[in-house]
């Protein structure tokens, strides 16, 4: 009875919106945040009920803050997919909204650590009361694997450089090294101190007492309350009419004040006629060869497809500037090297913007240092300047299957990408070479981009994951900030006035009106990244999938 109620209310709430939105202005938004918010655009589902494309939803959200009818938004957290990185930027604007006089409640529903900090943003949180506040502290776990490629027969010939480069571990070992688990415990340590400033800030009586609190969930909707970790406990539908009532005016949906917001705005950037942004996004593994779409959960980001598209951007006379949105954990160091020059060769024409998402290390912080600046959250995790190499070798899996294979070869390396023999002593010499001549070219790249020594360069890398707190301290990085604050900076180095709004161009190859846009993300099954792996055998790959919690 209660969630019909509340769907009535909100059916209610979309008529009186319908004739609001043409009889008078906008005044009270509510915006749900519901599982992913993806980078990607959704064609049809902008701000749908995934919450929508995440760019999108920033923009329309920093435009929000000059629109002088407005009064509030009341967001609704429904566990949705963030990263720390877009949780971070996410905060700081719906932070702005308040500090440009906009109210802003959250009702949340579910979710965990990163959610909270979105919420914290606000100034009311609210709970239903059957609802419970998942703060359980912030943990990080390496799947090892070891033990399970011993029971099938496959060996992980692999050598890293870097001692602290462990992609290569979850392989080869069956714990943490003591560089592996000291990294970790310093990025957790960090992540952690910066959520429990965040929290305090927002909340003043928490001020000491944040790390012991956020670790100790989860809690009641009561034990919240007592705790004032919220503010109130209700439903939705209360929430609704109590929020309309402190703002006077009728709930809109955020999707249909954002259709709102950028019909408005697309008629100022005609009339301006500034020249375009050029965004790119880099996402997902980086490959040689093209980028390939397909189910599974993969996403690649193939060296030729994008190099086709930083040339068309490129070459453009109306892009006045190209912000490029790194968010990959690396790969292959051949597709990395190609990428690094495609990028320079645009900078040679135009300025060259670069925003690091959640991850953007080893091979990916390679092509980002062809760009200038760089700007990360602190949450970011980069650096990761390390190389792994090597291939996996089957013959005990195919020996207990039944498989045997014979070959007739010239040359004493004929057999070197064989999956069903081993590295012989010359051939692991020749890959270890190869691995340390790219990473000395990967430091010689960091080293002038960065305008430090290679001796600086050299203990900022070994293979150290930083995030991009850490990555500033050490020039890393240049500035922290997300993605709306690359592209003004992107428009300040073009000479557009930051009150200006301007088109972005992007991924697919057609002009996008909207404030902000990224490129899609590609998506590729199993059988497209082992075809990569075969090919490249040299890799600069962030350590195998560190999942924070």
């Amino acid at each position: 009875m209660r969630r019909t109620a509340e769907r009535a209310y909100l059916a209610a709430a979309e008529l009186v919106a319908r004739v609001a939105g043409r009889a008078g202005p906008f005044r009270t938004v509510f915006l749900p945040l519901r599982s992913e918010l993806g980078e990607e655009e959704r064609p049809a589902r902008l701000f749908s009920r995934g919450g929508g494309e995440y760019l999108g939803l920033l923009a329309a959200l920093r435009w929000a803050r000059e629109d002088e009818e407005l009064r509030g938004v009341l967001v609704y957290l429904d566990g949705v997919d963030l990263g720390w990185a877009r949780a971070e930027e996410l905060r700081r604007v719906l932070v702005a909204l308040r500090e440009h006089g906009k109210r802003v409640w959250v009702h949340w529903h579910r979710g965990k650590l990163v959610d909270y900090l979105v919420a914290t943003a606000a100034e009311r949180i609210l709970l239903p009361p059957s609802a419970t506040l998942e703060l359980t502290g912030l943990a990080a776990e390496v799947v090892f694997l070891r033990d399970l490629l011993d029971k099938l027969g496959v060996a992980a010939e692999l050598v890293q450089v870097g001692e602290f480069k462990s992609a290569a571990e979850p392989f080869t070992r069956r714990e943490m090294s003591a560089e592996h688990r000291q990294m970790l415990e310093e990025l957790v340590g960090d992540l952690y101190q910066q959520v429990c400033a965040e929290v305090e800030r927002a909340r003043p009586f928490l001020r000491g007492k944040a790390e012991d609190v956020l670790g100790r969930g989860p809690y009641l909707a009561h034990e919240a309350l007592e705790r004032r970790l919220v503010d109130a406990v209700m439903y939705r539908d209360e929430a609704l009419r109590e929020f309309e009532a402190e703002c006077g005016g009728p709930v809109v949906p955020f999707r249909r004040y954002a259709r709102h917001r950028n019909r408005a705005l697309r008629r100022r950037a005609l009339r301006s006629a500034h020249g375009a942004i050029g965004l790119v996004e880099v996402s997902g593994p980086l490959t040689s060869g093209e980028s390939q779409p397909g189910p599974g959960g993969w996403a690649t980001a193939g060296a030729a497809t994008l190099e086709k598209e930083l040339d068309r951007l490129g070459d453009r006379p109306d892009v006045r500037a190209l912000v490029l949105r790194v968010s990959s954990p690396g790969g292959s160091g051949f597709a990395s090297d190609l990428l690094w020059r495609s990028v320079v060769r645009v900078r040679e024409k135009k300025p060259v913007v670069v925003s690091l998402g959640e991850t953007a290390a080893s091979g990916a912080y390679y092509v980002a240092c062809a760009g200038n600046p760089l700007y990360a959250e602190k949450a970011t995790l980069t650096g990761s300047i390390g190389v792994l190499a090597g291939k996996a070798n089957f013959r005990g899996l195919y020996d207990r299957v039944g498989v045997a294979k014979e070959a007739v070869s010239r040359g004493e390396h004929a057999r070197f990408y064989s999956d069903y023999t081993p590295l012989a002593q010359s051939e692991r010499e020749r890959l270890e070479a190869h691995a340390r001549s790219f990473y000395v070219r990967f430091l010689e790249k960091v080293a002038e981009a960065r305008g430090l020594s290679i001796e600086d360069a050299e203990r900022a890398a070994r293979g150290r994951v930083w995030t991009g707190r850490q990555a500033l301290g050490r020039k890393l990085v240049d500035a922290l900030g997300g993605l709306l604050e690359a592209l003004e900076e992107a428009k300040r180095r073009a000479g557009i006035p930051p009150s200006e709004p301007v088109p972005i161009l992007g991924v697919p190859r057609r002009p996008l009106w909207r404030l902000a846009r990224l490129g899609r993300p590609w998506r590729t099954g199993f059988s497209g990244a082992r075809n990569s792996v075969e090919r490249d055998l040299v890799w600069a790959v962030l350590p195998f999938e560190i999942r924070f919690f």
